[in-house]
């Protein structure tokens, strides 16, 4: 009788459980909503203009004085505004400040270290001619316009400067885009320059960066080559470019030369036309824990291209053409591992074999059919497996080790019988959106009475 009554508690689970607004979209997949202890494992955030620029003044300073003017339809600042050595930050970000506004007025304001003033109507040329300040380390100028009728170049004088965002600036005549402008009086490690027309990146545009920049933002720029300075690229450690258009094709390295990287950590290339990568793309770059290279072309790629990134932790190779998995036995460290959305059809077991340090397999909207449970033998930290959107009408996992998550949602599964779970510590099993007509106590009997069956994302 307790036997039926713990069942009959797992069969309301199964109708009623409500995930509710604690599910996140993540990389697992678009149509994938997950706990916020999922989430934390798959969710990046090295790439995070948010996270990494801060744009709200309260979260920099919160023991200090700040002061938030944004949306305040403001044209002008008088001489006397707000004369305070105590401000240390001013936000007039979505204001109408005019073309005549100069850098005059923060100058006062000697204790000065954070403004923001995005989205508004000022010269960006004549402001920044004029910008002086020794204190400033967080300048925020996205959607700005300037025009510059010499090619003399735009230098900041700004010596602690930390934190540059240019996005989404718009220039009229005269010298052309970022080659104009010239940081190195900076104290820059963070630079911002997405959505801007930059075409391609060189050594006269590299040249005009600090050594002490540590972050490069550059997607969405329109960027066809990539050249490097190792003045600056020495010293680099995150390095984001997606949206561009690197449509090399048969050498990789001929329109990105990523060459003598040392640093490097974090690189994102999603969404560059990106069809084959070069066996010594990364050759130089041993530090590397976090690549992203989804979105793109890649049909295959070989063992050699991760001979020279042990420290490789994360992988993100969704939304390509691949056919089958790469062999990436080379990568011991690796722990994320995503190819939802290629062309693959069975799973190799040789591709995992090395693989034990493995805590995320995501391997959605493929055409998988079928799996022999062996394939994971050897993925002994497995946490997640996620295999959405595939045609598998059996499954058989025995391994007991970690395993908390199986995703098996948009599957072919017609009973439960078909899914065979032996000795695992399996946490949630998620079988939404499968042809299942009826469900057994029998059938139940055979899972942890502890697993989370879930068949509906959310009851209504």
């Amino acid at each position: 009788m307790a036997f039926l009554l713990q069942l009959f508690e797992l069969v309301i689970i199964i109708l009623c459980f409500d995930f509710g607004e604690n599910f996140q979209i993540n990389p697992l997949g678009n149509d994938q909503q997950l706990t916020e202890e999922l989430r934390s494992l798959v969710m990046e955030d090295h790439f995070g203009y948010d996270e990494l620029l801060l744009t709200s003044c309260e979260k920099q300073h919160q023991d200090k004085i700040s002061l938030d003017f944004s949306n305040w339809k403001i044209k002008k600042l008088p001489e006397n505004f707000i004369s305070s050595q105590l401000v240390t930050c001013f936000d007039l970000h979505d204001n109408k400040l005019e073309t005549n506004q100069t850098f005059n007025i923060f100058k006062k304001h000697t204790n000065l270290e954070y403004l923001n003033l995005a989205n508004n109507k000022f010269n960006l040329t004549m402001f920044l001619n004029d910008a002086s300040h020794s204190k400033i380390r967080t300048l925020v100028l996205d959607n700005s316009r300037y025009s510059h009728y010499n090619y003399d170049r735009i230098n900041f004088h700004l010596p602690n400067l930390e934190y540059l965002s240019l996005q989404r600036t718009h220039y009229a005549s005269g010298c052309f885009g970022f080659y104009c402008f010239n940081f190195k009086s900076t104290n820059l490690t963070h630079l911002f320059l997405s959505n801007n027309l930059i075409g391609e990146i060189s050594s006269l545009i590299l040249e005009n960066f600090p050594t002490t920049l540590t972050h490069l933002f550059v997607d969405n720029c329109n960027i066809s080559s990539y050249s490097y300075s190792q003045e600056v690229s020495s010293n680099l450690i995150s390095l984001s470019m997606d949206g561009n258009s690197f449509t090399c094709v048969n050498y990789f390295d001929e329109c990105l030369n990523l060459k003598c990287y040392p640093n490097l950590k974090y690189l994102s290339l999603s969404n560059c036309k990106i069809s084959d990568i070069d066996r010594d793309t990364f050759y130089s770059s041993p530090k590397l824990i976090y690549l992203d290279i989804s979105k793109n072309k890649i049909k295959k790629l070989s063992e050699e291209v991760f001979y020279k990134t042990p420290a490789l932790e994360s992988l993100n190779l969704n939304s390509n053409e691949l056919s089958k998995i790469p062999n990436l036995n080379i990568l011991g460290n690796l722990k994320k591992l995503y190819i939802n959305n290629n062309n693959i059809t069975y799973l190799n077991q040789e591709s995992f074999s090395n693989l034990r340090n493995l805590q995320i397999l995501s391997l959605g909207s493929n055409n998988i059919h079928s799996i022999d449970g062996s394939v994971f033998y050897n993925l002994t930290n497995l946490i997640v497996l996620n295999l959405y959107g595939n045609k598998l009408s059996t499954f058989d996992y025995s391994p007991s080790y970690n395993l908390k998550y199986l995703i098996l949602t948009n599957n072919l599964f017609s009973s439960m019988e078909n899914i065979k779970l032996k000795n695992t510590t399996t946490k949630y099993l998620v079988i939404t959106d499968n042809p299942l007509m009826n469900i057994t106590l029998k059938t139940l009997k055979s899972f942890s009475e502890d697993m989370m069956i879930v068949m509906k994302q959310k009851i209504a």
